[in-house]
């Protein structure tokens, strides 16, 4: 099972990702947050930079943004991504890093 284990921006809403694996990788998050934001208009914070390099990662190794996700009935939830996602939708990373 894929765990992330470390997420480091990059730039223009991309992140290298660390794998359990030894598998370095890059993802374009960018997609993924338009898609979502039909469904959950709050999630346009994320496009404030400050606010998606908040990233963090979840005892699961997902990526997670908290308290982003604005529910009809009031609830707030946190923005979660499974680490078997980001690793089906990321690149091998083409930046190296001194990790």
């Amino acid at each position: 099972m894929n765990k992330i284990l470390k997420a480091t921006y990059l730039e223009h809403y991309k992140l290298l990702l660390f794998f359990n694996s030894n598998e370095e990788k890059t993802l374009d998050m960018l997609p993924m947050i338009k898609k979502d934001m039909v469904r959950f208009q709050s999630l346009q914070h994320l496009l404030d930079l400050e606010k998606f390099k908040s990233v963090q990662i979840g005892e699961m190794g997902e990526l997670y943004w908290a308290k982003m996700v604005l529910y009809p009935n009031g609830e707030i939830w946190d923005y979660d991504i499974s680490p078997e996602l980001c690793y089906e939708l990321s690149n091998n990373a083409l930046v190296k890093t001194n990790q």
